[in-house]
């Protein structure tokens, strides 16, 4: 098959969960015999570039970035990349067998006069994503709101096949738009796993991976701080809108030396400050699936995360992890602390976490999953299936012959 994913930006320019996911199944969907090729955001001062990085064909469009614009800066951002996929789609959809959309990039090409089927893999709803951070509702984020809700319903009911990365998406997903029942499939994040790990060493970092807002309750492992043992020191990796309030908490508590404020990193990186902790700490109020604590448990790390959404269905309470109530943070110290203070405990954890994503969530298991959806759906377009129900009914038993086999 020659496949399109389309992403905004990449693990090469941005640290994310989506980009990560998007950057590591173009690589397992061509090791799969695939022709695959990603279309992300590029400079608005060039041309449209083409080239090959680490084995993958890109191809960057430019555009005109407008995250720093004086009014509705994330609207903008998103309004501007899309059109600009939307604009090259409709002339290039016919050299690919399957257009496959990440999140909102490029779901504006939908409803157009393209025969080229569309999958469409959704992270998350915006409409949650707000209500869950609790967040401060104003003008530029309703707008924001407004217009990607618009255009994910339109997702939902326009594309030939709709991917959930949890169960936990997938009822958020039906509950938006029920008809799209038919056309959904739940196919989680997949993760890299070491095939050796270095030898056990107990270190007393704690870390956290990811966006730096409010929905992610940062303040929460902040406010957990004071109760920790007082040889953790934690490290958080990421960026974001919270940052400057968390650097001002760490000036005003004089936390030095206990918190250490990376920014980005790159993937190599930050898989090595995890390597160097003793456990992943993930406060969020609300997650998918939250892939973090997945390549924590690849890397024989245990997880302390908050008991919400999709963690729910990869953190078995006192298996791989510890689970808490959100904004608990009395409850995320004694568990940070009970696993610092037992190290044996930790390391029985963190492999029981490994065993648990070899199991269930290594990449070649969900590229072959994403695959068979593609070739469903083009059998569907040359079949005359007796009912759509009938291509999401044969899904789950094909899928578990072939992780079988």
């Amino acid at each position: 098959m020659n496949i399109l994913l389309v992403c905004k930006s990449l693990p090469h320019h941005y640290q994310g969960g989506i980009q990560t996911h998007t950057w590591q199944l173009a690589a397992h969907l061509k090791e799969r015999g695939n022709q695959v090729t990603l279309l992300v955001a590029g400079s608005w001062k060039a041309k449209e570039k083409r080239y090959t990085l680490e084995g993958r064909e890109i191809i960057e469009l430019p555009y005109l970035p407008l995250r720093h614009a004086p009014f509705f800066p994330v609207f903008l951002e998103e309004l501007s990349f899309n059109m600009a996929a939307r604009n090259w789609i409709s002339h290039h959809h016919a050299e690919y067998d399957i257009i496959h959309l990440q999140g909102r990039s490029g779901f504006m090409s939908l409803k157009q006069s393209i025969k080229t089927p569309f999958v469409n893999t959704f992270h998350g709803l915006i409409h949650l994503e707000n209500s869950k951070s609790k967040i401060n509702m104003n003008m530029a984020k309703r707008v924001h709101q407004f217009w990607a809700s618009y255009f994910e319903k339109r997702s939902l009911r326009y594309s030939n096949a709709c991917i959930a990365v949890s169960q936990e998406m997938l009822k958020s997903m039906v509950e938006v738009c029920p008809k799209a029942t038919e056309r959904c499939y739940v196919i989680s994040n997949g993760v890299n796993t070491p095939e050796n790990l270095e030898a056990v060493e107990h270190y007393n970092n704690l870390v956290f991976v990811g966006r730096l807002d409010a929905i992610k309750g940062l303040h929460c492992l902040l406010n957990a701080i004071p109760y920790f043992d007082d040889d953790i020191v934690v490290t958080i990796i990421g960026e974001g809108s919270e940052r400057k309030s968390i650097e001002q908490r760490i000036q005003d508590e004089k936390w030095n030396n206990r918190v250490k404020l990376l920014g980005n990193l790159q993937n190599e990186q930050v898989l090595q400050e995890i390597q160097k902790s003793y456990a992943l700490v993930l406060p969020s109020f609300y997650e998918t699936q939250g892939i973090v604590l997945l390549e924590a448990n690849a890397n024989g790390k245990p997880v302390v995360a908050t008991r919400v959404g999709g963690i729910l269905e990869v953190v078995k309470d006192g298996y791989n992890g510890f689970l808490f109530e959100p904004n608990d943070s009395k409850a995320l110290a004694e568990k940070v602390n009970l696993l610092f203070q037992n190290p044996d405990l930790a390391q029985i954890m963190g492999e029981n976490g490994r065993q648990w994503v070899l199991q269930k969530y290594s990449w070649s298991s969900i590229a072959a999953a994403t695959e068979l959806v593609y070739t469903q759906i083009l059998e569907q377009n040359k079949v005359n299936y007796s009912s759509k129900a009938e291509l999401l009914v044969s899904f789950p038993q094909k899928y578990a012959e072939m992780l079988s086999a």
